[in-house]
C-alpha cells in the first residue's frame, strides 16, 4: 500500500459484514474507502462493523466520511459498530467532541 492510501479489509460475519480500514484517511482517500463501504450495505446483517485500529492518518474529511457513513447506515436501518476505534481515530473523535456518535 502506498503513503496516503486506504485499504478496506472485508469479512463476512453473522450480524453482517465488518471492514478494517488501513491507512490514511483524507481528501485523498475518503471517497475511495466510501466506494467500497457503501456497498457493503447491501449485504445480509443488522450491523456495519469498522475496525479502525489501523488508520495512520485521519483529518477532517476522514471525519466527515465517518460522519457520513453513521448517516447512510442509519437510514439503511442498521447500526454502525465500531469495534476499535484505533489511537488516531480516538484522538480526532476526542479533539472534534464527536465521541458520542460512534457510541
Amino acid at each position: 500500500m502506498a503513503d496516503g492510501a486506504v485499504q478496506v479489509l472485508v469479512t463476512l460475519r453473522a450480524r453482517g459484514p465488518a471492514a478494517r480500514i488501513c491507512g490514511a484517511l483524507d481528501a485523498t482517500t475518503t471517497a475511495a474507502a466510501l466506494a467500497e463501504l457503501t456497498p457493503l450495505l447491501r449485504l445480509p446483517g443488522s450491523a456495519l462493523e469498522l475496525d479502525l485500529s489501523e488508520v495512520s492518518f485521519c483529518d477532517s474529511a476522514g471525519l466527515r466520511m465517518l460522519i457520513d457513513l453513521q448517516t447512510t447506515v442509519t437510514a439503511a436501518g442498521r447500526s454502525l459498530v465500531i469495534a476499535d476505534r484505533g489511537a488516531v481515530v480516538a484522538r480526532v473523535l476526542e479533539l472534534t467532541g464527536t465521541e458520542s456518535l460512534f457510541a
